[in-house]
């Protein structure tokens, strides 16, 4: 929302990053979540402005962070994290990155929040990552070899052909 502001940091008097919070005029500021050691990122904010999703280094999964008591939930279901991630305008699933541990290509998921249901979304030889999906959730677009594509999207699937939109990015 347009009150308060989600960051990561690092904190050298304790070797360890902490997702905070703060209000847009500066006050209120409050940690989250922090870990020693462990990289702490952000990768999106639900639509509903309850949860984040975050990426702890050495975890690979994707964690569930509530922003109103600070409780997170591992989703051990969406494994080999890739670095992208982005709820559905309707906060139900989550698009990712995950990357396949023998191939170490990536390829382009959607499972529940709850961690159910991963499936692929964009899966093949090639090298595809999430760059993100259009403001109506209508559209996923991602790259595939180094080209920036766009596939229509609905009911967590895809609907329509994926398409070039730009090539050599």
């Amino acid at each position: 929302d347009s009150r308060r502001l989600l960051y990561s940091s690092s904190h050298d008097d304790e070797k360890g990053f902490a997702i905070q919070e703060v209000q847009t005029d500066g006050t209120g500021r409050r940690v989250l979540a922090a870990r020693h050691s462990d990289y702490l990122g952000l990768l999106d904010w639900s639509p509903d402005g309850q949860h984040v999703l975050l990426r702890m280094r050495g975890q690979e999964s994707a964690v569930l962070l509530s922003l109103a008591d600070g409780t997170h939930r591992a989703l051990p279901t969406v494994a080999n994290l890739g670095g992208r991630a982005a709820f559905t305008p309707d906060g139900h699933h989550m698009i990712y990155d995950r990357t396949d541990s023998k191939t170490e290509m990536t390829d382009i998921h959607i499972a529940g929040v709850d961690g159910t249901g991963d499936r692929p979304l964009i899966a093949s030889p090639a090298e595809e990552g999430l760059v993100g999906l259009s403001p109506d959730g209508g559209s996923l677009i991602f790259t595939k070899d180094g080209h920036l594509w766009l596939a229509g999207l609905a009911e967590g699937s895809i609907r329509t052909s994926p398409r070039l939109i730009k090539g050599g990015v």
